[in-house]
């Protein structure tokens, strides 16, 4: 009976810092979901005019901007084709680094920033956003005025 416990502590156990880093992702997932779910109600209930309302929209964006933001890093760092510790196929291993860096480079910044930043803008254009540069700036600034 006295293995038991250790059976269940090493089947929990912590092994490295990506799994730390991907449960605080799965976590602040479901912070998205259930903030996601909280707009929809209040947007359904006609109360997008609330300050609690904004609260929850700017929680939810930041949430999963935040998300997207910390697997990307982590898919540079494991990703990185400078580091040989990890036997994923060379190609790939390329191919999954660039693309954490241009899925960072086309996130909405202005998420964290509050400002719409003209360079930012033609970075993100150029790395993924949709529409033209013009629409995009637009959307952006329509977005931000839900913050203030």
């Amino acid at each position: 009976m006295g293995k038991i416990p250790n059976v269940i502590k090493n089947e929990f156990k912590v092994d490295t810092w990506y799994h730390i880093v991907l449960t605080i992702v799965v976590i602040i997932k479901i912070i998205f979901i259930i903030s996601a779910i909280i707009v929809f109600e209040e947007t359904r209930n006609h109360h997008e005019n609330t300050p609690f309302f904004k609260r929850i929209v700017r929680i939810k964006d930041i949430s999963n901007e935040l998300a997207i933001i910390i697997i990307c890093i982590l898919m540079i760092h494991v990703f990185n084709p400078f580091n040989n510790n990890y036997t994923v196929d060379k190609h790939l291993k390329n191919i999954l680094f660039v693309f954490a860096i241009l899925t960072l480079c086309e996130r909405h910044w202005f998420v964290f920033t509050g400002k719409n930043i003209q360079l930012i803008n033609h970075i993100q254009f150029f790395t993924g956003r949709i529409g033209t540069l013009q629409d995009q700036t637009s959307s952006d600034k329509r977005h931000l005025t839900d913050y203030h």
